[in-house]
């Protein structure tokens, strides 16, 4: 189990590392007349960007999920639904770690990732 940990908080780092070296940043970006540092807007657009890669992939999952396994109250997880409860976990991880590395979060943005955190803590040890 721990291996998955590991797996998946590396999985979403690359991904951010990707998107960090490969995404290009909207030309608006440019003439935008807000008085917000550009490297802030930069770091939000990535993050953005990791989010939207987080939702679409976990929706896949989801969506095999329910077409797959049959919906009956008290049956045992199956090992596509610990995968993406567990992949879900370390993308927090990650997007915890980025966000107080480059500070882009504020203390509801921590407030809302420890609670996360908690919750997954106390569902993976149910």
């Amino acid at each position: 189990m721990m291996i998955d940990f590991v797996f998946w908080t590396v999985f979403w780092w690359i991904v951010g590392v990707m998107v960090r070296n490969l995404a290009k940043m909207p030309k608006k970006f440019d003439i935008l007349p807000i008085d917000i540092p550009l490297e802030r807007l930069i770091v939000e657009h990535q993050t953005n960007l990791i989010s939207l890669f987080h939702a679409i992939f976990l929706i896949s999952i989801s969506f095999h999920s329910l077409l797959v396994n049959p919906w009956i109250v008290d049956r045992p997880w199956t090992e596509v639904e610990l995968m993406a409860i567990r992949s879900s976990f370390c993308y927090f991880i990650y997007d915890t770690i980025f966000g107080i590395i480059y500070r882009y979060n504020d203390k509801w943005m921590n407030l809302h990732h420890i609670v996360i955190l908690l919750t997954y803590c106390g569902f993976l040890n149910s």
